[in-house]
Parts: C-alpha cells; sequence; structure tokens
C-alpha cells in the first residue's frame, strides 16, 4: 500500500502537470481561436475513473491551480470543477463497463457542461466579459477536446491517481 504521502505527491504532480502545460504548450494550441482545458478534463477524467468523491476531490485541486492563473474572481473555478468532477463520479453509475469510447464519450459531455455551470456562474456574478463570449464555440471545443484527450490519457490520469477501474460506481 502506499502511504498517504505518496498519494498526494502523485495528485500534486499530476495537478502540476497538467497546470504546466495548460499555461505553456495548450495555450499556444487552439482550436477555432479558442484554447483547450486541460485541467477541467483531469477533474472530469477523474470523477468518471474515481467515482463521486475523488472526482470532487480532484475537481477542487484543478479548480485551485485554474482560480491561480485566470483573472476571474477567486473560487469560480473551484466550485465548478469540484462540482463537475462530483458529478462526473456520479456518472460512472450508468457505465457499467461501456468501454474506452463510451467513458470518453462522457467525460467529453460532461466537461462541455462543466464550462457551461462556469458561464452561468459568471452570468449570476455579472461578469459581461465571460458572458459576452462565443459559448456555444467553447463548448463544443472544450467537450470534443476532451473527448480525444480521454482517449489518449486516461491510463496516465488513472496511474497519477491510483485508479483501479471499476464501473458499477464505485472506485476500487
Amino acid at each position: 500500500m502506499m502511504s498517504a504521502a505518496g498519494r498526494f505527491a502523485r495528485f500534486v504532480v499530476l495537478i502540476a502537470a497538467a497546470l504546466a502545460l495548460q499555461v505553456s504548450a495548450a495555450s499556444q494550441l487552439t482550436v477555432a481561436g479558442y484554447v483547450i482545458d486541460l485541467l477541467l478534463f483531469v477533474a472530469v477524467s477523474a470523477g468518471v475513473n474515481g467515482g463521486s468523491d475523488r472526482g470532487a476531490l480532484i475537481g477542487f485541486g484543478c479548480g485551485l491551480a485554474s482560480d491561480l492563473v485566470v483573472q476571474t474572481p477567486f473560487g469560480m473555478w473551484i466550485l465548478t470543477m469540484a462540482v463537475v468532477g462530483y458529478a462526473a463520479g456520479g456518472a460512472t453509475h450508468f457505465l457499467v463497463d461501456g468501454g474506452r469510447a463510451a467513458r470518453s464519450l462522457v467525460v467529453g459531455l460532461i466537461a462541455a457542461s462543466g464550462v457551461g455551470l462556469f458561464v452561468c456562474i459568471a452570468w449570476l456574478l455579472d461578469l459581461t466579459y465571460v458572458t459576452e463570449q462565443n459559448v456555444p464555440i467553447i463548448i463544443a471545443v472544450v467537450g470534443g477536446s476532451s473527448i480525444l484527450l480521454n482517449l489518449l490519457a486516461e491510463r496516465p490520469i488513472r496511474w497519477g491517481l491510483l485508479i483501479r477501474p471499476n464501473f458499477a460506481g464505485t472506485p476500487a
């Protein structure tokens, strides 16, 4: 068994790597002029693969990392990613071993809904610089890129978070 410090270290390394890739490489690779969101993808993928509790915890960490680098009110991404990570964990009840393609589709749909949730929170806070963007294209870019990313990165995320898949609803 790995100690709690070892698990936390893997968690920190995974979030730090996603954050470093987000601010360096992903910010240069745009689709239709919009940037993919790696931290949102990590939160959703961890929830789908690890369950609600782990999804919320990892979503909180990803949201904290994202809030440190974006210019929105602090806590918006924490709230969004924690809720989305928890919801992604709830989606595992519907994946009774639907295969990697089905999980990737679910990850894409939930990541897209995470962008929608973020925009709804921004609308409630009257942040017009967020809500005046071309939201449907952003949702499509984040959802589509998350589908592709999950096909490539599902196994490294499971390794990094010590997730043994059990798609009957609870992480093993």
